[in-house]
């Protein structure tokens, strides 16, 4: 969690929210609430684009994610798959509560 990561565009250490450091796959909770105007969100990709160019392969979740996450750990499948990561198959999460707070598949809260 929150990986300390040179971005090669500007020099500048980065925080990776969550990664597979070695093989260079990170996941980023990306939400509305920290961003205050344009220039935040430009910052926000520069910083996404510096990892980019680092080798650092993103997958972005948003709270959306959190509800209904099959989209999103698909591709988080395939990315970690590319990269060699070792990762349960496609569809093993299904049915089991994800994180406590979040919904279920049968629209309850998790405890």
């Amino acid at each position: 969690m929150n990986l300390p990561v040179l971005d090669v565009l500007s020099g500048k250490i980065r925080r990776i929210d969550g990664a597979y450091e070695a093989q260079r796959v990170g996941i980023e909770f990306d939400g509305d609430v920290h961003r205050t105007g344009r220039s935040v969100w430009r910052e926000d990709e520069k910083r996404r684009d510096g990892l980019a160019a680092s080798g650092w392969l993103l997958r972005r979740m948003t709270g959306a994610d959190l509800v209904h996450p099959d989209e999103f750990l698909t591709r988080l499948h395939r990315s970690c798959t590319e990269r060699g990561v070792p990762v349960p198959p496609v569809g093993s999460w299904r049915g089991r509560v994800l994180l406590e707070g979040a919904m279920d598949y049968s629209g309850r809260m998790a405890r």
